[in-house]
């Protein structure tokens, strides 16, 4: 077990990287992400600074990543830009909220993913999907509503506190169906399963 706190690593050029300009040390590279998201506009961040590096629980787990409730970062020697975005979205999410955590989890990792996806995306960066289920259904809602970007459509679900996510596209879809009366039954029992499957 590896812990040492990302205050530590020497970021290139003090603060800010592209993300596929990434140092190769995985604290490192969670300290330049965390400084790319600062830029985006996002919900401040509650992270504790440390990204600690532990194979074995994760293995155990059967997990990615993952991140405490202290705003610890947990991650895998070998984690891949996406995860550590992933992570780092989660302490701008429900460590605002974390009693809300197990009431909408479904919601907070599909949303996380949804945006840690299309930041890779917009980026150039690969990645393996996670929580295929959950985002699928909120790209379905992205489609079927008409938003026009994916990024925007994620990155404004997002910054709605999480508590207020589900309520929000539930509202979108109501309107959504009140304005739209001639949309297909099939459309119409998509959209429905998607915001209902949240």
């Amino acid at each position: 077990l590896r812990d040492r706190s990302v205050e530590e690593a020497k970021d290139k050029d003090g603060v800010y990287t592209e993300l596929w300009n990434l140092s190769k040390d995985i604290i490192e590279r969670s300290l330049q992400i965390n400084n790319f998201l600062n830029l985006l506009d996002l919900p401040e961040s509650e992270w504790s600074g440390k990204t600690i590096i532990n194979d074995v629980y994760l293995i155990e787990k059967r997990a990615s990543g993952a991140c405490r409730r202290n705003g610890d970062i947990i991650l895998k020697s070998n984690s891949e830009t996406k995860t550590i975005i992933h992570e780092h979205l989660h302490t701008r999410s429900f460590l605002n909220e974390p009693k809300n955590l197990r009431e909408y989890f479904k919601l907070e990792e599909g949303t996380v993913e949804y945006l840690a996806e299309e930041i890779c995306e917009n980026q150039g960066i690969a990645y393996n999907p996670t929580y295929k289920s959950y985002v699928g259904k909120l790209r379905e809602i992205c489609e079927i509503t008409g938003q026009k970007d994916e990024y925007d459509f994620a990155k404004k679900i997002f910054e709605i506190p999480l508590s207020e996510r589900y309520n929000y596209l539930d509202e979108l879809r109501n309107n959504y169906l009140r304005e739209h009366p001639k949309l297909s039954k099939e459309k119409r029992r998509k959209l429905n399963a998607a915001v209902d499957g949240l």
